[in-house]
C-alpha cells in the first residue's frame, strides 16, 4: 500500500509536468485565441476537457492492463517455492475495483492538470508574444519551516508512538518524509550549487558556473530532483528490506545446528532408536510442539509452543537464551514456567514473573514467565515450556519433529532414511535445501514489491523528460541570447549536460538520504507488525543508486540538448 501511494504521488508529478509541456507548447495557439477574444475561462475549459479525455482513455487502458499484470503476478505467486509445483489460484476482482480504479484515473488526471492549466492561463498575451515565460520559484519562509517540522516529527514519532497505532502513524511518517524532502529540495539545491560553483570553475570553466547558476530557482530542475529523490528513496527502501529479510533467513539457518529434519505421524522413541541406528547419523533430538495456543489475557496466540527437557535443545537450535542457561533450564522443569521470545515479550509487554493463562486441552493453565530467548524463527512467535507439562496439558504422546545431526553427506542419509521408512507417509527435509527454497519463496514476494519501485522510477523518468522539455521551452529566449553573444552549439549542449549531471547528483545524494530515512521508519513499521527484523545496509546499492540517478538525468536531457543545438536565434527571440 505504501508503494501504491508513492506511485500515485509520482504519477501526480508526471501528469502535472506533462500538462506543463502540453500547455506551454500550445502557448502560441492560446495567445492567438486570446488575441481574437477568447476568455480565460474558455481556454481553461478547453484544456481541462482534454485532461478528462486523457483520464478516461487512461482509466480504460489501465483497467485492461491491470488484468494482464494481475495474471502475471498470479502466475508468479502460484508456484510453490518449497515443492516447485503449481497451485490453483483464482483471480478475484469486483466491479467496485474497476469503478474505483477508473474513477481514480479520471480524478487524478483532472486534479493533476489543474495547476499547470491555471498557471498558463495567467500568462498575459504580451508575455506569450515576447516569450517572456521563464519559470522561477518563489520560495517563502514557510516552506523550509514546514519542511523541517515535518522531517523532525517523522524521525521522532516512530520512536515514541504506542505500538497499537504504530503502523498507521509510521506509514504516515514515511509519506511525511517524502513531503518534507520536496519542500526542502529548493534550499538543499542552493547549498549544493554553492559547492558546485567552486568545483566547476576548475573542471568546466565558465560554462560550468553558468550551468550551476541555471539550476537555482529553476522550477523544472527542482521537480526533476524531487522525482529522482522519491524514486531512488523508494527503490532503496524496498531493496534494503528485501536484502535484510534474506540475510536474516540465512542467520536463522546458521543457528540451526542439524542437517536433517524428519517428520512423520506418531513419532515415538521406537522410531527415534531406529533413526539413531542408521550409519552416518551422529545424534538426534525429538521435539514436542503444540501450535496456535491461545493466551487468554491477551486475546492472542502463540504460534509454536515447544516442550523441551534439557539444554540439549539449544545444541541443535543455537538461539540466544538471555540469562544463565543451566539455571533457566532447571527452573523450566520445576513447574508450569515459560520462556518467551523477545518479540512476544515486546508484543505483549511482559516481564519476568508475569503469569499468563494458556488455553490447553486439559483446560486453562497458568504459566509463569521466567526468561526470554532472542530469535526470529517463525517470525519470533515461539515459546518454550517443560516437555513434561506440555505433554500433560496438551495430551501429546508423540514428537512433532526429530532433528538429525549427520557425519556424512545429508543427501546420502536422507536416502537411507527414506529406504528404512519406506511405505510410511513421512518427510525428510535437508535444512540447506529448505533454506534455499525459503529464500526463493521470499524472493517471489519481494520481486513484486521491487516491480512497484522500478515502475515508480520508470514513471519518474517520463516526468524528468517532461521537466527538461518544459525547462527548454521556457528558456528558449535565454539560450538564444547566450548564442547571440558567442555561445556555440557544443557549449550549449555542454551546459545542458552539466545541468543534468548536477541535478542527477543532487537527486542521488538526497535520494540516498531519503532512502535511509524511509528504511529507519520501515524498521519501526516491522516492529509494529511484530516482525523485528534488523535492517542490513548494502552500501554498494546506495552507490549504484547515485550513479543511476546521474545516468537517468543525462539520458533524459539528450532530447532537449539536441533541440537547443538546433535553435534558431532570430526565431527564438521573435518567438511567434
Amino acid at each position: 500500500m505504501l508503494m501504491l501511494i508513492i506511485v500515485i504521488f509520482i504519477s501526480i508529478f508526471i501528469i502535472y509536468s506533462s500538462f506543463m509541456v502540453i500547455s506551454m507548447e500550445r502557448l502560441p495557439i492560446i495567445g492567438t485565441f486570446k488575441s481574437i477574444g477568447a476568455t480565460k475561462k474558455m481556454t481553461d475549459l478547453l484544456l481541462l476537457g482534454e485532461s478528462l479525455v486523457y483520464g478516461i482513455v487512461g482509466g480504460i487502458t489501465g483497467c485492461i492492463l491491470g488484468f494482464g499484470i494481475l495474471y502475471i503476478m498470479m502466475n508468479v505467486m502460484s508456484t510453490n517455492a518449497f515443492t516447485g509445483t503449481k497451485m490453483e489460484v483464482e483471480m478475484v476482482y469486483s466491479m467496485w475495483y474497476l469503478i474505483s480504479a477508473f474513477g481514480g484515473a479520471v480524478i487524478l488526471s483532472f486534479i493533476s492538470s489543474l495547476i499547470p492549466i491555471i498557471k498558463v492561463s495567467k500568462i498575459p498575451v504580451k508575455d506569450i508574444v515576447l516569450n517572456n515565460i521563464q519559470r522561477k520559484t518563489k520560495n517563502g519562509i514557510l516552506r523550509p519551516i514546514i519542511g523541517l517540522i515535518l522531517l523532525t516529527l517523522s524521525i521522532t514519532l516512530p520512536i515514541y508512538v504506542p505500538k497499537n497505532i504504530g503502523i498507521i502513524i509510521d506509514s504516515l511518517c514515511i509519506l511525511s518524509v517524502g513531503l518534507s524532502i520536496i519542500l526542502l529540495i529548493p534550499y538543499i539545491t542552493k547549498i549544493f550549487i554553492l559547492l558546485f560553483e567552486r568545483i566547476y570553475i576548475f573542471i568546466f570553466g565558465n560554462i560550468g558556473i553558468l550551468a550551476a547558476k541555471n539550476l537555482r530557482d529553476n522550477k523544472s530542475i527542482i521537480n526533476n530532483i524531487s522525482l529522482l529523490t522519491i524514486g531512488i528513496a523508494s527503490i532503496l527502501m524496498i531493496n534494503t528490506v528485501s536484502f535484510s529479510v534474506s540475510k536474516e533467513i540465512i542467520n536463522i539457518y546458521d543457528d540451526l545446528n542439524y542437517e536433517i529434519m524428519f517428520i512423520q505421524s506418531k513419532l515415538d522413541r521406537t522410531i527415534e532408536q531406529r533413526l539413531r541406528a542408521i550409519n552416518g547419523v551422529s545424534s538426534i533430538f525429538g521435539v514436542y510442539e503444540a501450535r496456535d495456543i491461545k493466551i487468554l489475557e491477551k486475546e492472542d496466540r502463540i504460534w509454536s509452543l515447544f516442550g523441551i527437557s534439557s539444554k540439549e535443545y539449544f545444541d541443535y537450535c543455537d538461539f540466544n537464551l538471555l540469562g544463565d542457561m543451566d539455571k533457566l533450564m532447571d527452573k523450566l522443569d520445576d513447574g508450569r514456567n515459560i520462556i518467551l521470545s523477545t518479540i512476544l515479550k515486546d508484543k505483549f509487554s511482559l516481564k519476568k514473573g508475569d503469569i499468563i493463562t494458556l488455553d490447553m486441552k486439559r483446560g486453562d493453565k497458568p504459566y509463569k514467565v521466567i526468561g526470554f530467548v532472542n530469535t526470529i524463527m517463525r517470525t519470533g512467535n515461539v515459546s518454550y515450556v517443560s516437555d513434561r507439562y506440555l505433554k500433560r496439558d496438551m495430551e501429546i504422546k508423540y514428537y512433532q519433529d526429530i532433528y538429525v545431526k549427520t557425519n556424512k553427506k545429508p543427501k546420502r542419509i536422507k536416502s537411507d532414511i527414506k529406504d528404512k521408512f519406506r511405505g510410511k507417509n513421512n518427510e525428510v527435509i535437508i535444512m540447506d535445501e529448505l533454506q534455499r527454497k525459503e529464500e526463493k519463496n521470499n524472493a517471489q514476494i519481494f520481486i513484486l514489491l521491487k516491480g512497484f519501485s522500478v515502475l515508480a522510477m520508470i514513471i519518474g523518468v517520463f516526468g524528468i523528460l517532461n521537466n527538461f522539455i518544459v525547462s527548454f521551452i521556457s528558456r528558449k529566449r535565454s539560450i538564444a541570447i547566450y548564442k547571440s553573444i558567442g555561445m556555440n552549439k557544443l557549449q550549449s549542449i555542454k551546459m545542458l549536460f552539466i545541468e543534468a549531471i548536477t541535478g542527477g547528483l543532487i537527486g542521488g545524494v538526497v535520494g540516498c538520504i531519503g532512502g535511509w530515512l524511509f528504511i529507519f521508519i520501515v524498521e519501526y513499521i516491522l516492529k509494529a507488525l511484530n516482525l523485528a527484523i534488523p535492517m542490513h545496509f548494502s552500501w554498494d546499492m546506495f552507490v549504484k543508486a547515485l550513479i543511476g540517478c546521474v545516468i537517468i538525468s543525462v539520458i533524459a536531457s539528450i532530447s532537449p540538448a539536441l533541440k537547443s543545438s538546433k535553435l534558431n536565434i532570430i526565431e527564438s527571440i521573435k518567438y511567434e
